[in-house]
């Protein structure tokens, strides 16, 4: 066995006590891994000794170990200089050489080392490794064989063959190994002793049984080569043979930490203490398992006895530095992570953790000098680059932040939180689409991350998706209900859509969390100010001012306020107060010209904007407002001139190229407007407004094809609260190029999302009409007009159609409608007159002639056909006046002489007679004969006989519908009555009578039709429902709730069914299950008036004034002109004592509905309690007059009825 092979560089000469006691203690601190404590006892043999070579060399060993390799070279050279002929101290020289890749250096040492001991194996094997190294593989192949020639153990190593090289970095180190070992714990660039180490400590124990070092060194051996058990044993011969000993039990608690025995573990440690009360590292290994136990406060007790005991003691240093990290005790972590890294200059850990004190304290350089010293050290890991990238975030070096971010994500890709930061680079780099990727990534591994939805939430806000960002921000606040920011960003989004009632719920939240936010007082004032409560808009800018005096914000919105409610005066002196806060404010002059510009005082308005513009010459803001009132004034060439400034200072801000679009198309320039809207589609590619423009544009040249491509583009992205315009204006192209299933689809669409959408209707009708459904064509005319009273062509068309099917009354009603709107229509008078003459009423049709005439719309056809109308009326001298006229106009119309001749012969005038029927046969020869060989036509009525009596119940039971809705539901009745005896099971004629007896409160029958249906089909919902309605008129209160009961088993979305059985529980004081059922019916229906109605009476009813008050509200929202809503809300208000509101419901419900006998009770009690008797008489006599039993009683007990 070689020196270098036996671990040992043996000496010469004698060795007093003192030095062998001092050699061997350093020898077992070195096998127990103890290298700074062996370091300074070979210091002391070297201080005992100064010319002993090999005490150098041992020192030099241990300082390759611990990469310290300038110290080990300048020990190299005092035992080359001591003993110049020494072969392993060469040896270990070009071992560091090689390490640091100094390969010709490294090559020379091992050399001479060779030269000075042929025999040196390992020397062999390191020379070979480099000659691989640089290309020389046949002498590397010599090296390795002389190495196996001369050790059989690196006869178990692979050859190394040219091909098979591939360069493998080895963690820790600075160099590269072209192969990995096949043995497990071979280490390339250290010799392994390991196995001779064995045999040596077997030997010595078979010689001396009871030698416990022995049994140490081999247990510390077996340590190394993870043979836990048999290092276990050892160490408990150890203690057997001698229990005094410290270094045994805290060995063994090594063991037992491997093996996952804990409590043994501290046992063993605890046993080391009380042997050796200054056992520094004892005390440190405790503290770490109680720090990772997450016990902090007694995992630094240790550690600072550990630091007691050893002042020196890296480790504990560090890891106290971790304790004061977790308890954001900064300075002093760095203070322990600078000592610890003071004691050992290569301590990765103390590194990398004073790196992320440093970013606590915000000293990013320090912490990113800790990093890269890291990575000097050949370190690439996942967590260096994360913080670097972290670090680059906060210095906003994004690109940077990127690039280690990344590494970090290649190296551990299930790191939510490096996606995350990677997220927030993206976003700031404006890489929106990368920046959202990464956030799914991260929630995705983390879906609990509250702040990666904030992230998304953000990013889908600025992307314009506010549905999807609304998503984001609420799953935040899912997460975290106390997330104020979250609520917040919400809020807005909900401020921004409208949706003001929701944004003050959340600004409710955010003020709850937090009183003193001012923002939140300032957003809820915006949206009370939107939902018209002025007062409370009032009071929250004021507590945001409050909060916050310098909020120039908020004296410009109190001052926007004020201008909407008259008081000019404190408008402008908030305004003024704002001026103050910053004297040079240009936004003074901007927010002036805004109040001016919502006065219409529109040239003031544009002296403001161009006063801030002069301020402010880069002014985007006041250029683009200036620019729209350019354009509400109609100077277009202006608005472009002041866009064209707005796209010049912000070539990205989107809104100006669609106001600038508008006034290209007022000016018809046609390709300017288009091209505008492709450039909002260049920077926003997503935008719906451009998309739904140049769909319109397209309709405007009559390219249909091309606006149903942007009108779908639109689509594609718009949220849902957009989606009824789009499929309106789809449907428009569609019908346009007669692809009528497509025009209905999307018209059917259009109205699901608003069924006020009048033009949908009425576009719809006209696919009806073109597919021949006349009765739904009407039906959506009809529609039409309910909403939009005064669209001529919806009744000019309705007219139309009642013509086709022999509805003439009708059509002549909805003609002189059209006309009523339009007096110019000259169609209406043709098809007017056309139809009062189908009706028989000659006379009328002439009116309606002669009013186009006397209105200067004489037309040749119109003389023609009032004198046909006087021909027929016998009036010849009128007929002959107008044919008379025609042909003044039009000298060859035959059909004129021929009629004028008929006219003089029934007036005697046969010459002129003839003289006609000549010039028209001379016009047109034949005519003569061919008119009078007409002949009458007979209208032929074929027989019922051996038809189909369904076909014939159908025709009934549609002409019943038809007369119910028209109001005459005795007529129906009749109908449906027919209908039933030519089939007795027809439900729909069975359930419709049904309602018509109700309409006419023949309650018996009715019950008698809804039953009849049931028991033809057990599972008509709708025939329960409207049966529970009859039970209840008729005071019937467990049958009717049975039968909504019923309704509601069959359909569970029948959200009516819910109401009326709330109502019938609230009259029976069932509140709870009333209330249920009002939930329920508003789940169903979110915008169900009735229902939030009736559950405010409801809580009103149990006494939870707060919640009815709100339930009665979101009523008035949906239906302002909910006459009961008002009475119940005033009702309210006066039970508290509040009559001034009271008195305004009560008001509100009379200017709803002027029939509202109960209002004027109501309003007359009040009037009665505030001792306004005139006002009280008054309204009780108008309640009493229209049957109001309250308000008659009360007036007779007063004696004044």
């Amino acid at each position: 066995m070689t020196e270098i092979e036996n671990g040992k560089i043996e000496g010469t000469g004698v060795i007093d006590d003192t030095r062998l006691k001092l050699l061997f203690e350093a020898q077992l601190l070195e096998e127990s891994g103890k290298y700074y404590e062996a370091i300074e006892k070979y210091t002391e043999l070297i201080d005992l000794n100064p010319k002993d070579f090999k005490n150098y060399l041992q020192r030099a060993n241990i300082q390759i170990h611990l990469g310290r390799y300038e110290k080990a070279i300048k020990d190299i050279k005092i035992a080359l200089k001591l003993k110049p002929e020494n072969p392993e101290a060469y040896y270990l020289r070009g071992l560091i050489y090689d390490i640091l890749g100094n390969y010709q250096k490294a090559v020379d040492d091992y050399n001479t080392a060779i030269e000075l001991n042929p025999n040196l194996a390992d020397v062999y094997y390191h020379r070979g490794i480099i000659f691989g190294l640089l290309g020389d593989y046949e002498q590397e192949q010599k090296d390795i064989e002389k190495a196996k020639t001369l050790n059989t153990k690196f006869s178990t190593f692979l050859d190394v063959k040219k091909e098979d090289k591939e360069e493998k970095k080895y963690e820790g180190f600075g160099f590269t190994c072209p192969y990995e070992s096949t043995e497990k714990d071979f280490v390339p660039r250290k010799y392994d002793k390991r196995q001779d180490q064995l045999a040596f400590y077997n030997r010595t124990i078979s010689l001396y049984p009871n030698f416990a070092t022995a049994y140490y060194n081999r247990a510390v051996l077996y340590f190394e080569m993870n043979e836990y058990e048999k290092a276990l044993l050892d160490l408990n011969r150890c203690i057997e043979i001698d229990q005094g000993q410290s270094d045994y039990y805290y060995k063994r608690s090594l063991i037992y930490k491997e093996l996952g025995y804990k409590e043994k573990e501290i046992e063993d440690l605890e046993t080391a203490i009380r042997l050796k009360p200054d056992f520094s590292d004892a005390y440190l290994r405790i503290g770490f398992i109680y720090f990772n136990s997450g016990d902090y406060r007694f995992a630094l007790k240790y550690f600072e006895k550990s630091i007691e005991l050893s002042k020196k003691n890296a480790e504990a240093f560090c890891a106290r530095g971790k304790i004061k990290l977790f308890t954001e005790d900064y300075k002093e972590a760095l203070e322990d992570f600078s000592r610890a890294i003071e004691l050992k200059p290569d301590y990765n850990d103390a590194y990398f953790n004073r790196a992320i004190a440093y970013i606590k304290l915000g000293e990013l350089g320090n912490a990113l000098e800790d990093l890269k010293k890291l990575e000097s050290f050949g370190l690439k890991t996942q967590e260096i680059y994360y913080h670097k990238g972290i670090i680059f975030l906060e210095l906003k070096d994004f690109e940077k932040a990127i690039q280690n971010l990344s590494n970090s994500i290649s190296l551990n890709n299930q790191q939510a939180e490096a996606y995350f930061k990677r997220a927030c680079a993206f976003k700031e780099l404006g890489d929106l689409k990368s920046a959202l990727i990464d956030l799914e990534n991260a929630i995705e591994l983390n879906p609990l991350y509250e702040e990666a939805y904030f992230l998304k939430g953000l990013i889908k806000e600025k992307a314009g998706k506010r549905d999807e960002a609304i998503n984001d921000f609420s799953k935040v606040i899912s997460l975290n209900s106390k997330r104020s920011d979250a609520y917040f960003k919400r809020g807005v989004i909900f401020t921004e859509k409208g949706d003001f009632i929701h944004a003050i719920e959340d600004l409710d939240h955010i003020i709850e969390l937090n009183p003193y936010f001012p923002e939140a007082y300032y957003f809820r004032g915006i949206n009370y100010e939107f939902i018209g409560e002025i007062q409370k808009a009032l009071k929250d800018i004021n507590k945001a001012i409050e909060l916050n005096p310098r909020y120039a914000k908020a004296y410009q919105k109190r001052a926007s306020i004020y201008h909407r409610i008259g008081n000019i005066s404190l408008a402008i002196k908030d305004i003024e107060k704002a001026s103050r806060i910053d004297p040079l404010d240009h936004n003074v002059y901007y927010i002036k010209g805004l109040i001016n510009k919502d006065k219409k005082d529109y040239k003031e308005a544009i002296k403001d904007f161009t006063k801030a513009i002069e301020l402010f010459p880069k002014h985007l803001d006041a250029y683009f407002q200036r620019g729209i009132i350019h354009n509400i004034l109609g100077d277009y060439r202006k608005a472009v001139s002041d866009f064209n400034k707005v796209i010049k200072l912000n070539p990205n801000f989107a809104d100006v190229f669609l106001n600038r679009a508008h006034a290209y198309e007022k000016l018809h320039e046609i390709e300017n407007a288009d091209n505008d809207y492709n450039s909002v589609l260049k920077l926003h590619p997503e935008h719906v407004e451009a998309y739904f423009k140049k769909g319109l544009l397209c309709q405007l040249k009559e390219k249909h094809e091309d606006a149903v491509i942007y009108f779908s583009k639109a689509l594609e992205f718009t949220s849902d609260e957009s989606k009824g315009d789009l499929y309106y204006k789809r449907g428009i192209s569609y019908y346009k190029i007669n692809d009528l299933n497509n025009a209905l689809k999307d018209l059917n669409l259009a109205l699901t999302y608003n069924n006020r959408l009048s033009r949908a209707y009425y576009i719809r009708a006209n696919v009806y009409s073109r597919l021949g459904d006349i009765k739904r064509s009407i039906d959506d005319f009809s529609k039409t007009i309910e909403l939009e009273p005064d669209n001529f062509w919806a009744y000019y068309n309705r007219g139309i159609l009642f013509e086709k099917i022999k509805k003439i009354k009708h059509a002549i009603a909805d003609m002189e409608k059209t006309i009523f709107l339009n007096p110019d229509y000259l169609w209406a008078y043709y098809n007017l007159a056309s139809l009062l003459e189908k009706k028989g009423d000659l006379y009328g049709a002439i009116d309606v002639y002669t009013k186009l005439i006397g209105s200067k719309k004489e037309s040749m056809d119109i003389l023609f056909k009032r004198g046909m109308l006087y021909l027929k009326t016998e009036n010849y001298d009128k007929a002959i006046e107008d044919f008379t006229r025609v042909i003044e106009i039009d000298p060859y119309n035959t059909e004129a002489f021929y009629n004028r001749g008929l006219a003089f012969g029934k007036t005697g005038n046969i010459q002129k007679e003839l003289e006609d029927y000549e010039m028209a046969e001379k016009l047109s020869p034949g005519i003569i004969k061919n008119i009078f060989e007409k002949k009458d036509r007979e209208i032929v009525t074929e027989s019922a006989s051996g038809k189909n009596l369904i076909t014939y119940a159908e025709t009934y039971f549609k002409r019943g519908i038809a007369n119910a809705r028209l109001g005459d539901s005795i007529k129906a009745i009749e109908d449906f009555t027919k209908a039933i005896e030519l089939h007795p099971e027809c439900i729909k004629a069975l359930y419709s009578r049904g309602i018509a007896y109700t309409d006419l409160g023949d309650f018996q029958k009715a019950i008698k039709d809804f039953s009849t249906v049931i028991n033809i089909n057990p599972r008509y919902a709708e025939a329960y429902y409207n049966r529970g309605i009859v039970f209840s008129k008729c005071g019937d209160i467990k049958k009717a709730i049975a039968d909504f009961t019923k309704a509601i088993n069959l359909n569970p979305k029948y959200a009516w069914a819910y109401h009326r059985r709330g109502i019938l529980y609230l009259e029976i004081d069932k509140t709870k299950q009333a209330i249920k059922d009002f939930d329920k019916a508003i789940e169903l229906n979110f915008h169900y008036a009735e229902a939030y109605c009736k559950r405010g009476c409801a809580y009103g009813k149990i006494g939870d004034i707060g919640q009815g008050l709100k339930d009665l509200s979101l009523a008035l929202k949906i239906n302002p002109h909910y006459a009961e809503a008002y009475c119940k809300r005033g009702s309210i208000y006066a039970d508290l004592g509040e009559y001034e509101k009271a008195i305004i419901d009560f008001n509100r419900a009379i200017d709803a509905d002027s029939k509202y006998a109960w209002a004027y009770y109501a309003r007359g009690t009040l009037y009665a309690d505030m001792g306004k008797r005139e006002l009280a008489l008054r309204d009780l006599k108008k309640a009493a007059s229209m049957g109001n039993k309250d308000a008659q009683n009360f007036l007779k007990e007063a004696g004044l009825m």
